[in-house]
C-alpha cells in the first residue's frame, strides 16, 4: 500500500510540474498575428507588391529631376 501511495504522488507531482511548463510556452494573439504578418505567403507577395509600387513612384518622380548636359 505504502508503494502505491509513494508512485501517485510521484505521478501526481510530475504531472502539476509538467503543467506549470507549458503556461510560458502559450501563444499570444499578437505574437500569433506577428507570425502571420511575418511568414506567410500572402503577406510576403503584398509586401512585394508595395515595394514595386513605391519604386515605381521613385521612378516617376525621377523623371521631373532636372537634367545636366
Amino acid at each position: 500500500m505504502k508503494a502505491y501511495i509513494t508512485l501517485l504522488f510521484i505521478v501526481i507531482s510530475t504531472l502539476s510540474w509538467s503543467q506549470t511548463d507549458s503556461l510560458s510556452t502559450v501563444l499570444r494573439f499578437d505574437e500569433y498575428l506577428g507570425y502571420v504578418k511575418k511568414f506567410h505567403p500572402i503577406v510576403k507577395q503584398a509586401n512585394l507588391i508595395i515595394d514595386e509600387g513605391q519604386a515605381n513612384l521613385m521612378q516617376s518622380r525621377g523623371a521631373f529631376d532636372p537634367k545636366l548636359e
